[in-house]
């Protein structure tokens, strides 16, 4: 298979609307913040273990409902 860059231009009016969209995102999800590189390093990643575990505990969590109090 050839590879084909995409076409990649946009006008300034659909700049425009993207930028109004990512503004309204940003304004609608107030509660978000900026980490830094240090902030997201110490952040847990989700390999492919702990993906498979927090799938698993999702799926047993939504199968049996009762298993933890209603507060949990």
């Amino acid at each position: 298979m050839s590879y084909r860059d995409p076409n990649a231009i946009l006008s300034d009016a659909d700049l425009q609307e993207i930028k109004q969209a990512i503004a309204l995102i940003q304004q609608k999800l107030p509660f978000l913040i900026t980490l830094s590189a240090d902030d997201r390093k110490r952040l847990y990643k989700l390999g492919d273990k702990r993906l498979a575990f927090v799938q698993n505990s999702l799926t047993a969590a939504q199968s049996n409902p009762n298993i933890l109090p209603a507060k949990f």
